[in-house]
């Protein structure tokens, strides 16, 4: 019963938040879903490896490569198979957060 007037007042309140941020030029605009680029999806697209593959190379579930690419993260024995299987060219700090260097 109230589900129509929760969505007209949400409506109303992202348009007119819209059209505050809009007029602000300071504002940083607005992208959804703004992540980095997953190395293993990069790595899987420019060498032409399929996922299934990949995924029997490293004695996992196609499944699983498919939530690392999609932004899931690699727990740190995977992280090293990955590592040993793409020979160096994704190494375990990639999965990490922060940049080594920023941990010194």
């Amino acid at each position: 019963m109230y589900g129509y007037y929760i969505n007209n007042i949400k409506r109303f309140i992202s348009t007119k938040l819209f059209a505050c941020v809009a007029r602000c030029s300071y504002a940083k605009p607005f992208v959804m879903n703004e992540r980095k680029p997953n190395p293993l999806s990069k790595y899987l697209e420019d060498t032409g490896i399929r996922r299934a593959d990949f995924a029997r190379r490293l004695g996992v579930t196609r499944a699983r490569v498919t939530q690392i690419c999609s932004g899931g993260v690699a727990h740190l024995e995977l992280a090293r198979r990955i590592e040993t299987e793409t020979e160096g060219k994704i190494p375990v700090d990639a999965w990490l957060d922060a940049p080594a260097e920023a941990a010194q």
